[in-house]
């Protein structure tokens, strides 16, 4: 038996309005809430506890996050694990990692974690998010070119559950970030 890995999801989805911000939807909550920011899937003691203990138990952590307040929870709790030691070859993926602020790319890159960009958002959601999150947020959706301007060694990935499994198509959203209307994503 080999465990490749243990996956924490500290967050949900932003075009369900459940990914964790540290700025309100423009849209409101789900259910009508005003200021709505989402929420973490945990408390932020108990992600730091998941944290830590994969990481003291010497495995692969990969964490879901979305929202820039989920990444910002993470970095966290990957501080407060690892301390002195949080920067090195940990194996760590972010899953995700769509909302991801420039400040945030450069601790990731300081810490070598590992993103894996999901760029299909911005054909199947671009519109949503930009309905949801504002343009200017929603232009730097999944940013692999700034990620791989800083040396971040990044993937990118597909959600088969949310949108169709096609490599090539993936590949062509991560260079195009063509909306399904047309629209340049962030170019």
């Amino acid at each position: 038996l080999k465990l490749g890995g243990i996956k924490v999801t500290i967050d949900g989805s932003p075009q369900g309005r459940t990914a964790h911000f540290t700025t309100p939807y423009l849209t409101g909550g789900p259910s009508g809430e005003q200021n709505w920011k989402g929420e973490p899937t945990f408390p932020v003691e108990t992600i730091n506890q998941m944290v830590k203990a994969v990481y003291d138990a010497k495995l692969q952590l990969i964490v879901h996050c979305n929202g820039d307040a989920a990444i910002d929870n993470f970095l966290a709790a990957h501080e407060l694990a690892l301390g002195e030691a949080k920067s090195g070859d940990h194996r760590t993926g972010i899953i995700h990692c769509q909302f991801v602020r420039k400040d945030q790319l450069d601790k990731i890159a300081g810490y070598q974690l590992i993103p894996s960009f999901y760029t299909e958002h911005t054909f199947f959601f671009g519109t949503t998010h930009k309905k949801q999150r504002g343009e200017e947020q929603t232009a730097f959706l999944s940013p692999m070119r700034s990620a791989i301007d800083r040396g971040i060694l990044c993937a990118n990935h597909t959600d088969f559950n949310v949108a169709p499994i096609d490599q090539l198509f993936t590949v062509w959203t991560a260079v195009n970030r063509i909306s399904r209307e047309g629209e340049a994503i962030g170019a």
